[in-house]
């Protein structure tokens, strides 16, 4: 490799200089930020889809049982009383 090319090249290419390209270590190593970049995204979507499960499966009983109301309550609802609390 000549001056140009140096200071041009990767890290990676100047290592391999020379060297058996086609086992794999230099594949490996060449895409490795990809890789990474993938599993982290992969395990921070597994993470916040648990995370997110756990609070949609949690026993929110209170919010979902109906709440039962007279006839006359029906009729004497204040909707500016809803708002006020």
């Amino acid at each position: 490799m000549n001056s140009n090319e140096i200071l041009t090249a990767d890290l990676i290419d100047i290592l391999f200089e020379g060297k058996n390209k086609v086992y794999g270590a230099y594949d490996l190593r060449k895409t490795y930020n990809k890789r990474i970049s993938i599993a982290l995204g992969s395990m921070l979507a597994i993470c916040l889809l648990f995370s997110f499960s756990q609070l949609i499966a949690k026993d929110n009983h209170d919010l979902l049982k109906p709440i039962p109301i007279s006839r006359a309550d029906a009729l004497n609802f204040d909707f500016a009383q809803m708002l006020i609390t």
